[in-house]
């Protein structure tokens, strides 16, 4: 995806960049951005993609539902709706973290986690409108 992503950000940004005036920047950048935003959006996803998380879900909503039995009502929903992009962004945000004083810092950009997961962002904001 991250073949096809340069090139439509790329572009993408030579319109912003004319558009807005937005002279400091390059359109390659934008580029970068959304292929860094590709490869990072199936980090969280399971095999074979979103037809792996339906058998996630359908799983925990079936044989699996004993094992959520004792969660709180946010985290059975994470099972019952569950989301590569939302798995992937929690992966990505805690590599951007010391972890038991080991330092995992992948000093990714924030522009790369949002682009990352905006599917999930832009289905948030439309239930909150």
């Amino acid at each position: 995806m991250s073949c096809v992503g340069r090139p439509l950000g790329t572009l993408a940004g030579s319109l912003i960049i004319e558009r807005s005036g937005f002279k400091d920047f390059q359109a390659l950048e934008f580029g970068n951005i959304v292929a860094a935003a590709c490869l990072a959006h199936d980090i969280g996803n399971p095999p074979f993609g979103h037809s792996g998380e339906d058998a996630i879900r359908t799983w925990f909503e079936g044989v699996g539902k004993s094992y959520l039995k004792d969660l709180a009502s946010e985290q059975v929903q994470d099972f019952l709706e569950f989301a590569g992009n939302a798995q992937g962004f929690r992966v990505l945000s805690r590599l951007q973290n010391n972890i038991n004083g080991e330092d995992f810092n992948s000093h990714m950009q924030c522009s790369v986690l949002i682009a990352s997961i905006r599917a999930e962002l832009i289905s948030h904001l439309w239930k909150v409108q």
